[in-house]
């Protein structure tokens, strides 16, 4: 129960996570006071006040101030802030004993259909299940990739080897004509610059082929 909540009649509960700076409270408390005589107002001997609930200021104190982490206000804003069940059970922990505990999260997760909360247990499955699914993925991905990677390989070598025999066909059929065509100007008495000039052909080789023939 809230400080001062004991036998109020009327209470309001505000929460709010707006605001952490060091001169925030965690719980602010409002009275309505008459406005001429600035007096506590009743009515029918019925007090009302608000209680402004930081939770965002809780959390951080709890986290923050060691000598509070007890404290029933700070737990309750700490535990209202929470992000996940995994870190809610850590703090109700500090609350209840193990197996309240395991009985709080168990109706937490009830108002949530048993599926948006977990306990640690179960939380820490999941993101071992998912991890584990994450790195057999990678494995598998690193496999097909390499498995690619060979077989581009694979065909790169065959269509190097292709081209090369197709390059030394070509040279071969290209060095053949061109001797024939050297042979048959040096029968027609052509000279040697004048086949030079047209074959490529230096005068050494115009005349290996000649002796060659």
């Amino acid at each position: 129960m809230l400080p001062g909540a004991r036998n109020m009649g009327l209470n309001q509960i505000n929460i709010n996570a707006y605001n952490t700076g060091d001169d925030v409270s965690p719980l602010e408390i409002y009275e309505l006071r008459e406005e001429k005589s600035n007096k506590v107002y009743y009515k029918e001997d019925i007090q009302f006040k608000i209680f402004e609930l930081n939770i965002a200021k809780c959390y951080q104190l709890y986290y923050n101030e060691s000598d509070l982490r007890n404290d029933p206000i700070i737990l309750l804003g700490a535990l209202l802030y929470c992000a996940n069940s995994m870190e809610m059970s850590k703090v109700s922990g500090n609350f209840f004993s193990k197996k309240e505990n395991e009985i709080f999260m168990d109706n937490v997760k009830s108002l949530y259909d048993n599926s948006d909360l977990l306990t640690i247990e179960e939380l820490t499955q999941m993101e071992q299940s998912c991890f584990d699914s994450t790195i057999k993925d990678y494995e598998k991905r690193i496999k097909q990739a390499k498995e690619e990677t060979e077989e581009l390989q694979e065909k790169n070598n065959k269509l190097k080897e292709r081209n090369d025999k197709l390059k030394e066909e070509s040279t071969a059929k290209i060095n053949q004509t061109t001797r024939e065509i050297v042979s048959n100007m040096l029968k027609q008495g052509f000279k040697y610059e004048v086949i030079s000039s047209i074959t490529g052909k230096n005068i050494d080789e115009i005349k290996d082929i000649e002796n060659n023939k």
